[in-house]
Parts: C-alpha cells; sequence; structure tokens
C-alpha cells in the first residue's frame, strides 16, 4: 500500500507498508499500539497528527504542529499572526481604500 498525505502542500507524509490488514495509523503516539478492529490510538498521536486514527493533520497554524488528539484544538496556541482555538483567525486586518 501507497499513502500520500498532505495539506495545502506544506507538509507531506509518505507511508510505505506491506501489511495491508493492519487499519492503524503509523502516527500513534510513540508508535504505540491502537485498536486493531477499529484502528483507534491508545495513546493519543504524535505531533502534528490528530484524530482518533491520527490520520488527519493538525490545523496548518498551531504553533510547532502541536493539537489535541481528541478535539484538534491548538494546545501550545497559535504561529505568530493567528489566533483562535484552532488558529484560524488571522490577526491582520485587511483595510481597502477606495480613491475616486
Amino acid at each position: 500500500m501507497f499513502l500520500l498525505l498532505f495539506n495545502l502542500g506544506l507538509r507531506v507524509s509518505l507511508v510505505i507498508t506491506e501489511d495491508r490488514t493492519s487499519p492503524c495509523s503509523f502516527h500513534c503516539a510513540g508508535n504505540e499500539t491502537c485498536d486493531n478492529k477499529i484502528g483507534e490510538c491508545t495513546h493519543g498521536c504524535q505531533d502534528g497528527w490528530t484524530g482518533l486514527t491520527c490520520t488527519k493533520l493538525c490545523p496548518i497554524n498551531c504553533y510547532k504542529d502541536a493539537c489535541d488528539w481528541k478535539t484538534q484544538q491548538c494546545v501550545r496556541g497559535c504561529n505568530p499572526g493567528f489566533t483562535g482555538t484552532f488558529c484560524d483567525k488571522s490577526e491582520y486586518r485587511s483595510y481597502f481604500v477606495v480613491h475616486c
């Protein structure tokens, strides 16, 4: 199996495996075990990954790619210029001036 995961082309994860029967993600925390029947990671995800099966990327503007594996909320704050629980709000406002 060959799987290529990406988020807006900024981060790429390539997974190659011969084991086609295991639904477990390669992104479980510490390469720990998971529930083989449903694929849920039992101890969370590696930094940068979220979701019960650790197959979703954390929001792109989380500081150091750290988010809660169950809620997807950024746990270490946001990268500069962003705010909000999911770091999805820009701190910069756009102002347009129209000259007639």
